[in-house]
């Protein structure tokens, strides 16, 4: 009787035992499964808050700035999070963004395009793929480098150095009909010396007043200089400065303004641009979820 006692502890502690390591097995089982619908939960989470950056300039009116500041975005990203990277790579497929609709349209980024031998900024539809970005593409570093330029003194014309800022160049756009809008006759040169001098005056007053410095040159008759010398050196200031002919009267064009005021005009135009992302564009990978096209078609309007 003893034995049988004991013979039926063994085995309800054995079956006890199964029992515990069945429900071991099941709560595991459990916890595994929870755990990978949660990394999936967390995974898809992560894929709609990384597609939302983006699907949110879908399906409706995008500007030019916009799209400038997307561009960079995704730039960025490609560089650190994609295969195409070159500051670190989590495997995802790099973002391919197209601009279209710009080739034929250049002209209207161009303010003096009938003059200008192309355009400087916008020359056709845009690719930006892999880490090729907008420097590559829009060559907006030519934007960055304008606002880093130095107007150099020179003795013959002035005494002071000019820096551009974006005020500058935006009122030096404004007042486009005046200090460029002239009709050409010969050379910029021939021109210039054939301007009535109350004419040279008002232009270069104009100019003297959007640079923003005081007495930034003279433009009055002083010392022991003669009206010929006076009107020579206004001559020389409006060639310098304010010619559209950068090989006129060479010794004297060290910079050419109007090229300048053009190429920051397409900048400006880029920004007030309007475009539109069809859905239907849109690309997504397969694998990661993760959008990897997206094109962006010109309106042929400006804000």
């Amino acid at each position: 009787m003893e034995n049988a006692s004991k013979a039926l502890l063994m085995a309800g502690g054995v079956l006890i035992s199964i029992i515990v390591a069945s429900l071991l097995m099941i709560m595991v089982n459990s916890l595994t499964s929870y755990q990978q619908v949660d990394n999936e939960n967390k995974r898809e989470a992560q894929i709609v808050k990384f597609n939302n950056q983006y699907e949110g300039y879908v399906g409706r009116d995008v500007r030019g700035n916009e799209i400038y500041s997307l561009v960079n975005k995704i730039i960025d990203y490609n560089k650190r999070e994609t295969t195409a990277g070159t500051l670190g790579n989590e495997g995802f497929q790099p973002i391919k963004l197209k601009i279209e609709g710009l080739d034929g349209n250049e002209k209207l980024f161009n303010m003096d395009m009938d003059e200008s031998s192309k355009a400087e900024l916008i020359t056709g539809d845009i690719t930006i793929n892999g880490v090729s970005g907008i420097k590559e593409n829009i060559k907006f570093e030519k934007i960055d480098n304008l606002l880093k330029t130095y107007i150099p003194a020179n003795s013959r014309t002035i005494n002071r150095t000019l820096q551009y800022t974006d005020k500058i160049l935006e009122k030096l756009v404004n007042s486009y009909d005046l200090l460029f809008n002239y009709k050409k006759v010969g050379s910029d040169y021939e021109f210039i010396t054939n301007l009535k001098l109350e004419e040279k005056i008002k232009v270069l007053k104009e100019f003297n007043n959007i640079v923003g410095v005081e007495d930034y040159f003279d433009l009055k008759q002083g010392g022991s200089e003669n009206f010929n010398q006076f009107e020579d050196r206004l001559n020389r200031l409006w060639t310098k400065y304010l010619s559209k002919d950068a090989s006129a009267y060479s010794r004297y064009t060290n910079d050419n303004i109007w090229h300048d005021v053009n190429l920051y005009f397409e900048y400006l135009q880029f920004k007030r641009a309007i475009f539109t992302c069809d859905s239907s564009t849109v690309k997504y990978d397969v694998n990661s979820g993760r959008i990897i096209e997206m094109t962006f078609e010109f309106t042929g309007r400006f804000d």
